[in-house]
């Protein structure tokens, strides 16, 4: 149920972060770049049906699930790892540092679908020679794994 909801906000997200990308803006807060409400408006205007504001509705689901399954094993993998006895409740920093790392072994490990749902997202935004046009997420993973792209900027996503 929340997928359904929040992903036409994702949506406006990914593509208000590439509208903007190499640009350089002066002023603060809601004046800099494009806001929500144009790039909302935008997509309605250009024929926003029910299709396009769940773009990549397989790769948003595959992405929460995935992202979230390894989050929690790897926090609970370095978190049995760094406590010693499990019948003491863990200590504060060991939570963090298990915490941690479980976000960034899951950041690491889900970046091949990250990039394939964002490329997904923002397709509709290139001419018509320029758009990828992956018809599913597993499209998407063979397509990007032949260009050697998986795992580009993982570290920093994790």
């Amino acid at each position: 149920l929340t997928h359904t909801i929040t992903q036409p906000f994702d949506l406006i997200k990914v593509r208000s972060q590439m509208l903007q990308e190499g640009k350089t803006f002066n002023g603060i807060g809601l004046y800099r770049g494009y806001n929500a409400y144009t790039i909302f408006e935008e997509i309605s205007k250009a024929g926003g049906s029910y299709k396009t504001w769940y773009t990549a509705w397989d790769g948003f689901f595959a992405r929460t699930f995935t992202y979230t399954t390894c989050r929690v094993w790897a926090y609970l993998f370095f978190l049995d790892r760094m406590n010693k006895d499990p019948r003491r409740y863990p200590r504060p920093d060991t939570q963090c540092f298990a915490g941690i790392a479980g976000g960034l072994v899951a950041g690491i490990v889900t970046n091949p679908i990250e990039i394939v749902y964002t490329r997904m997202q923002v397709d509709d935004l290139y001419p018509k020679g320029y758009k990828r046009g992956y018809t599913s997420l597993y499209d998407g993973l063979v397509k990007t794994g032949r260009e050697g792209a998986l795992f580009r900027g993982s570290i920093a996503n994790g």
